[in-house]
């Protein structure tokens, strides 16, 4: 009897950890803090940065893409990416929106034990917290074996087709009902967006605010 308690003990240790599609907080090991997009904003990419406070963190959405993944960042609506540029063994990551097309959206998400390192599949490194807590890809890691290179993904909500087709129908609701108050504030809102530099929220945004959807 014992044998077989091993055995599966064993075939336990042995199986990697599966990687959680859906909404998940990241992270870091080390440092414990959270990933979180920044509002500090570089040309059409936001800053991503760590945060320490359970009250600060934030849900990334993780789904799969051609053998591959990406993260999507459900309170600014952004995809995580690289900066093609290297600079001393390593690259800046950012958030960027899904309609700006870049070739560094995927990511390959490897597990290390019960953690996980997180690569970019065009620009391969592993992701860790730099300077001023800001994100960078680091080349030639050694296979990302360190904690400042470890990652927890805990699972928070996963999303499904009837979760989509109900928010799309309250949606659709909401968003009649606004449309008029909308339109008289239409040319006042312009104005300060543009001076802003920044994409403001859609009504679904603000709605699922750091909500998994």
């Amino acid at each position: 009897m014992q044998s077989v308690i091993l055995l599966f003990l064993l075939i336990g240790l042995a199986l990697p950890t599966e990687v959680p599609i859906g909404c998940v907080t990241i992270k870091n090991v080390e440092s414990g803090k959270y990933l979180a997009g920044d509002f500090k904003q570089k040309n059409n990419f936001r800053y991503i940065g760590g945060r320490e406070n359970e009250s600060e963190k934030e849900f990334w959405k993780v789904a799969k893409c051609d053998g591959d993944y990406t993260l999507f960042n459900t309170n600014i609506s952004q995809f995580m990416m690289t900066e093609a540029v290297e600079i001393g063994g390593e690259r800046a990551v950012y958030t960027v929106g899904a309609d700006v097309y870049v070739h560094t959206k995927k990511w390959k998400i490897i597990p290390q034990g019960e953690h996980f390192c997180i690569s970019n599949a065009k620009n391969p490194g592993c992701l860790f917290l730099g300077s001023f807590s800001n994100t960078y890809s680091k080349e030639n890691c050694q296979d990302c074996k360190e904690d400042q290179y470890k990652w927890e993904l805990t699972s928070s909500y996963f999303y499904s087709d009837s979760d989509s087709d109900s928010d799309s129908d309250s949606d659709s609701d909401s968003d009649s009902d606004s449309d008029s108050d909308s339109d008289s504030d239409s040319d006042s809102d312009s104005d300060s967006d543009s001076d802003s530099g920044f994409d403001f929220e859609t009504p679904f945004e603000n709605k699922h605010r750091n909500k998994c959807c």
